[in-house]
Formats: C-alpha cells, sequence, structure tokens
C-alpha cells in the first residue's frame, strides 16, 4: 500500500474516500456501519391530500419528520396511518394515547386515549391555518416489517392551535394486529396539507 504522511497520519493514496467512507485499520476504505439515521426521501406538500412514504425495508426502523405543516382547513387534525401490502392503508384497529400541555404563557395539561380507532392522531387540540399558525412533528416506527408482532411507535408534536395557542404533545401507540407495514402516511382529518415539508429517515435495527 502506498502512504502518505500527513501530521503523523497514514493515509491510503491508493484507495478511494468518500464522504461515506472512512479508512479502516487494516488499510481499507469502508463505509461506517450501524447506529445513526440514514435519509432516504423528502417530499413538500402543497395542496397536498396524503403524504405517503411506501417501500419500506426489512431490517430498519423508521422516522417520519414533519415541519412547517399548515393544514387548508382550519381547526382540523394530523393523523397518521400504517400501511400494508399494495400498499392498503389501515383504518381500524389502533390503540394510542397522547399527554400535553397548551398556552401563551402558564401551560394547561390535557391527554386523550384511543383503542381500536381508524388512525393515530397523537394530538388533543386542533391545528390552526391563519398567519403564524403550523405543525411540527417526530414520528418513530419501531421495525415496521415485522409481521410476527404488533408495530409500535411514538410521536412528539408541536402547533398553534385555531386561536394561535401552542401545543406541545408526547404519544404512543400500536395497531392490534400481527402484519408487515410496508408504508406511512400523514393527513389531515379534514381537507388537504396546503403546506409542509417532510422526511423519511431510517436506521438498521441490528
Amino acid at each position: 500500500m502506498a502512504t502518505t504522511k500527513v501530521d503523523s497520519v497514514l493515509l491510503d493514496t491508493t484507495g478511494t474516500a468518500s464522504s461515506s467512507t472512512f479508512l479502516r485499520g487494516d488499510g481499507a476504505w469502508a463505509a461506517p456501519s450501524g447506529g445513526g439515521w440514514e435519509f432516504v426521501s423528502a417530499q413538500t406538500a402543497s395542496s397536498t391530500a396524503n403524504i405517503d412514504f411506501t417501500g419500506l425495508a426489512s431490517g430498519y426502523d423508521y422516522q417520519m419528520y414533519g415541519y412547517g405543516v399548515i393544514p387548508a382547513t382550519d381547526a382540523t387534525y394530523g393523523e397518521w396511518e400504517y400501511g400494508t401490502s399494495g400498499p392498503t392503508y389501515q383504518t381500524s384497529g389502533y390503540d394510542w394515547g397522547a399527554d400535553g400541555g397548551y398556552g401563551s404563557g402558564s401551560m394547561s395539561f390535557q391527554g386523550h386515549a384511543e383503542q381500536n380507532g381508524g388512525e393515530f392522531e397523537f394530538e388533543v387540540r386542533n391545528w390552526g391555518n391563519a398567519a403564524g399558525e403550523f405543525g411540527v412533528f417526530e414520528w418513530t416506527i419501531f421495525n415496521p416489517a415485522d409481521s410476527g408482532s404488533f408495530t409500535y411507535s411514538i410521536c412528539q408534536t408541536g402547533h398553534k392551535d385555531n386561536a394561535g395557542t401552542n401545543v406541545v404533545m408526547t404519544s404512543a401507540g400500536w395497531r392490534d394486529t400481527n402484519e408487515a407495514v410496508t408504508a406511512l402516511r400523514f393527513h389531515m382529518t379534514s381537507g388537504n396539507i396546503a403546506a409542509g415539508y417532510f422526511k423519511l429517515f431510517k436506521r438498521a435495527n441490528a
């Protein structure tokens, strides 16, 4: 191996380096393994009915981010669903609970739980769509491709309701079916998503 010494570090001048590789102790270039979240894809909403991410692979956990999310219809709610097979987006059997606070100074607290619901809502106060009203969320789904167990997820949301009040929620849920989840969907309970940025990440779970 031809090497060059720079500040007492040996660099491989015959290998191939890139932003996604590192030089191993045996002198070979390799990609890092495990640990972090890897970007998958992104979408931007503009009068969009649904944000769908499909093709979830086996062996990964997933995170969907949404920020700057504005509903086209005032005082509606965000909804999250699992897709299976085709995908077919499932509309029954969701168990979830959410707890959080709202206010513009001191916080008032509010929670809600649902069993065998038609989707995850993960928040208990509406989203506004006036100037300065928007939503943000981070939804983590654990090992969705596992067909031998429920698909569990947790979510953190923040938004302004139709009175311009700050709302923050932490929640968790699952669907009461052993199934492989291959797709994720976000939409509003009523009307389109007027605007918003959405990103999907994955992380090896073994």
